[in-house]
């Protein structure tokens, strides 16, 4: 867990956090650059962790709600219909041949539960 928090704290990880929360435009997966894509599946598998064990009793919500509760419900706001499309197989050439259809429907579960958990609801206003 303690390797969880130092890759949150890299640099690489803030720059991709900033990249998600500043430089993504709502646009298709499949027009992102490789740079853009990278960035956003970082801060979603990272998040996505988070999410699990928080899911698993490892890690409380209170915590995760102190240390990064803005940050990810920002990014899951931010980035929410770009893993929507992404979710869809024929947007991401090799995830039908990895994934079931119901399990790339369901990608990244994780970050998105725990973003509703910490009160995500993109698009109202009070929140986000």
């Amino acid at each position: 867990m303690l390797h969880l928090f130092e890759t949150l704290s890299k640099k690489e990880s803030r720059k991709a956090r900033e990249f998600v929360l500043l430089g993504l435009k709502k646009r298709p997966w499949k027009s992102l650059t490789e740079d853009e894509q990278d960035n956003l599946t970082s801060v979603w598998l990272l998040y996505d962790n988070v999410g699990l064990l928080e899911e698993n009793g490892f890690l409380e919500k209170k915590i995760i709600e102190k240390m990064w509760g803005d940050s990810i419900k920002s990014c899951y706001c931010k980035s929410k219909e770009t893993l929507d499309d992404f979710r869809k197989n024929e947007r991401v050439p090799n995830l039908r041949d990895v994934l079931t259809e119901d399990e790339a429907r369901n990608y990244i579960p994780h970050f998105e539960n725990l973003a509703k958990k910490l009160g995500a609801t993109c698009g109202d206003k009070k929140t986000v």
